[in-house]
């Protein structure tokens, strides 16, 4: 392979290593299930890279704080709920569990790097399937297949309230979304499509000593900062990004220069 081959990939690494805000097709998500004993909600949060933008900016018209009309809102979330939901299934106690929307919030947001993204939040509502016994352990499932094939962020959070009892393995789940490292996640962006778990809802409300903090809650809080924090945004942007960018291509350029020094050297060698 050529030095500028090889130059290239490792100008890219960057870009791969940010692909949840640079690639301009990623779709960041993030799905909180809360879980009381008379039944559920679901917390369906997207972040858009730059294609699902600038689509949502030509819908959403948003201000220059980043917030959009209620109805233009309405209007876009729904056509986002009709996209989303049939890819999604949730099931409790072995049955199908229907998601009911109910509504939302999309505006403009700062995501990592700096970049300005649109940020919507889909909630539905579900209850548990007739029959289901209580003070006891039952399964529960959810997946969600919407991007299967795209290169992208994607957590799972499911909370118990009020007594209710969750166990099993879910991935990230110390994780506060959208506020990670790529050391959290051993240099990898999480990918968790389904959680398969065992949830146990009591008879009756039961005190929550601590009580579990909703995540998506605060995620539909939107708007863009002000203009001095702005541009703080952009300059971490220009040192996470561009100046190790440079920094590697400034060492590649070195290390193969010495190399061709040295060959010529030899090639010249009486």
């Amino acid at each position: 392979m050529s030095r500028f081959r090889i130059l290239g990939v490792l100008l890219c690494l960057p870009v791969l290593s940010w692909a949840h805000n640079l690639d301009p097709r990623s779709i960041d998500r993030y799905s909180e299930i809360l879980l009381s004993p008379e039944s559920g909600r679901l917390y369906y949060v997207l972040v858009y890279g730059q294609n699902g933008t600038d689509y949502a900016i030509r819908i959403l018209k948003p201000d220059a704080t980043g917030h959009a009309a209620p109805e233009l809102q309405r209007i876009y979330l729904e056509q986002r709920n009709k996209e989303y939901l049939p890819n999604q299934r949730l099931q409790i106690h072995s049955q199908d569990v229907p998601l009911r929307y109910i509504g939302g919030v999309s505006g403009m947001s700062i995501g990592h790097g700096g970049m300005l993204v649109n940020r919507s939040v889909l909630i539905y509502e579900f209850n548990y399937p007739d029959g289901m016994p209580r003070d006891q352990k039952v399964p529960f499932h959810y997946e969600d297949n919407n991007f299967a094939r795209l290169f992208s962020w994607k957590q799972i959070r499911v909370v118990g309230l009020q007594g209710v009892q969750v166990y099993g393995l879910r991935p990230y789940e110390n994780l506060t979304p959208y506020d990670y490292t790529m050391l959290d996640t051993g240099g990898l962006l999480p990918a968790t499509r389904s959680v398969s778990l065992e949830i146990t809802v009591p008879s009756s409300p039961v005190a929550d000593a601590t009580p579990e903090v909703s995540f998506a809650e605060a995620l539909m809080e939107v708007g863009v900062p002000t203009s001095p924090d702005r541009e703080m945004t952009l300059l971490k942007k220009f040192f996470l990004v561009l100046v190790p960018t440079a920094v590697l291509a400034a060492i590649i350029l070195i290390v193969f220069n010495r190399r061709k020094a040295h060959r010529e050297q030899i090639a010249f060698k009486p």
